[in-house]
């Protein structure tokens, strides 16, 4: 299974098994840490008010909880706020993608109806 995880405004994401898109879940509303989800600690907000530094370390911490109840192969991340994480170590299940990516990745499945 491969997971897309999209930072910007809030958190998007998308799950796909076998090269295909799995129904919609909002996980970015699922509850991550200190009784927030986590949309509210990654999100561009949370990004603005904590600073990029402590940015980083959530969206480091935020993999491995993804994956512990995903179970995912890879994890792609995209989105306006993934060029903040250029050199960033997120682990060995991690690709950080353009926002390009994503933008023809939609496209893509868009095309498929």
């Amino acid at each position: 299974m491969e997971f897309v995880m999209t930072l910007g405004t809030g958190i998007g994401t998308a799950l796909f098994f076998n090269g295909i898109l799995q129904p919609h879940l909002e996980l970015g509303h699922a509850m991550f840490r200190k009784g927030d989800t986590f949309e509210e600690q990654m999100g561009n907000a949370a990004r603005k008010d904590v600073g990029k530094e402590r940015w980083i370390t959530r969206v480091q911490k935020a993999l491995p909880v993804y994956d512990r109840f995903l179970y995912f192969d890879r994890i792609y991340v995209g989105g306006g706020n993934a060029r903040l994480l250029d050199g960033v170590d997120l682990g060995p299940k991690a690709t950080v993608v353009s926002n390009t990516a994503g933008i023809l990745g939609g496209i893509a499945i868009w095309q498929r109806g």
